[in-house]
């Protein structure tokens, strides 16, 4: 019999030692052996990251709201795209999960840095959802165990949150879904729908007077006529410069059709101007429209949950519309108007067209307005690059026929 400080030396013991201490959660217990699994990771389960994904996400799905599905989605899918793709030695980076370790979520957290330009607040987020999947794979043995502590978090103090610049035309999007199912062609979802679709400054969207507002009853759309009154007080940012009329599609105007058979007071401003976009005691003010976009671009107001993993109940920021501007993600209406001009640039828009669209200088555009990753910009520039070589061929194709 062996003494009680005799070694081990019978490795299928030894493996079943540590195996149990790693289920058993015993801090630091695999600290001593780096580099070494015992056999741990041929006894996991395998699972290709995207088959992964896609089980985590259906889960997800059947208990979290619609909001937090998608954002999990998009934040993963970056994930399987790094895992598919070729390493240093010309295969896939990461064929199985349980070849993850904690060195190669590092390599995917200075990847997305690279490719994104993260902001520490949402590197916050975006990490926080890859240690949330991890946590799912290690209960269902795909990964080892503990590798979601491994996960780098970065450390964000309250005083040091800083709110992205820009908010996202997809996530207006979802937040003008939700508007348009709980607060239909009330005042916010029409000023929601109207800086969004429109990119308009807050200037723009006050100084609208009703007549401002023209139904075209042959196409179903509408215009809507961006003037500069200075003399009553509604001057736009560039004076007359600013002015001009702007189409908006056949699910706009029926939703401010319906603002103003149902929900518009009849009121005048102190000039006698009949304002669109008012309240009972009168023309919509800068401020109202600064706490709409505050109120509804915090994500526990259209999830219920919060990406900072702050509990809504208590944070200061959801207990109050007065408040929600605390909140690190929420936004003032000119972020909307910079994720429009973006969303423009990325569907392939020429700066000049959007000059003359948005009120704004080409020059300003470039450098206040263009918050493009590298990845998008590649992505448009490969498309253009495409689309001018089917050009030329058709060109080459047309000269050679005739």
């Amino acid at each position: 019999m062996s003494s009680v400080g005799s070694p081990i030396d019978d490795e299928e013991v030894l493996k079943r030692i540590v195996q149990q201490a790693m289920k058993e959660g015993l801090a630091g217990i695999d600290d001593g052996f780096e580099g070494l699994d015992f056999g741990v990771r041929e006894s996991l389960n395998d699972k290709k990251p995207e088959e992964a994904v896609d089980e985590y996400l259906a889960d997800l799905k059947r208990e979290s709201s619609q909001g937090t599905y998608d954002n999990h989605k998009s934040r993963l899918g970056f994930f399987v795209d790094w895992c598919r793709q070729e390493g240093d030695d010309g295969t896939r980076r990461v064929t199985s999960l349980h070849e993850l370790d904690g060195q190669l979520v590092k390599d995917f957290r200075d990847w997305r840095r690279a490719e994104s330009g993260w902001k520490v607040t949402t590197e916050e987020t975006q990490m926080k959802t890859l240690r949330k999947f991890l946590r799912y794979c290690e209960r269902t043995e795909w990964v080892t165990e503990n590798l979601a502590k491994k996960v780098p978090i970065p450390t964000v103090n309250p005083e040091d949150e800083s709110r992205d610049t820009i908010i996202r035309q997809h996530t207006v999007d979802e937040i003008l879904s939700y508007l348009e199912k709980f607060e239909y062609a009330t005042l916010q979802h029409c000023a929601w729908l109207v800086l969004g679709k429109t990119g308009c400054r807050i200037s723009g969207l006050r100084a609208l007077d009703f007549d401002d507002y023209v139904p075209d009853e042959e196409t179903g759309k509408a215009v809507i006529k961006f003037r500069n009154r200075e003399e009553t007080r509604t001057r736009l940012k560039n004076g007359n410069n600013s002015e001009r009329d702007v189409e908006v599609d056949e699910e706009v105007r029926e939703v401010i059709d319906d603002f103003v058979k149902h929900h518009r007071p009849d009121v005048t401003d102190d000039y006698g101007r009949e304002p669109l976009f008012a309240t009972k005691h009168g023309r919509l003010s800068g401020s109202t429209i600064r706490k709409y976009a505050y109120m509804w671009s915090r994500p526990c107001a259209i999830t219920g949950e919060c990406p900072f993993d702050r509990d809504v109940s208590e944070c200061e920021a959801a207990q109050t519309n007065d408040r929600a501007s605390k909140c690190p993600d929420s936004v003032s209406p000119h972020p909307i108007r910079r994720g429009r001009l973006t969303w423009q640039l990325n569907e392939g828009s020429f700066p000049q067209m959007i000059s003359e669209m948005y009120d704004v200088s080409p020059e300003v555009l470039k450098k206040h307005y263009d918050e493009r990753s590298h990845a998008e910009k590649r992505r448009l520039a490969s498309m253009w690059q495409d689309m001018l070589k089917d050009f030329v061929l058709d060109e080459v194709r047309d000269s050679v026929d005739r």
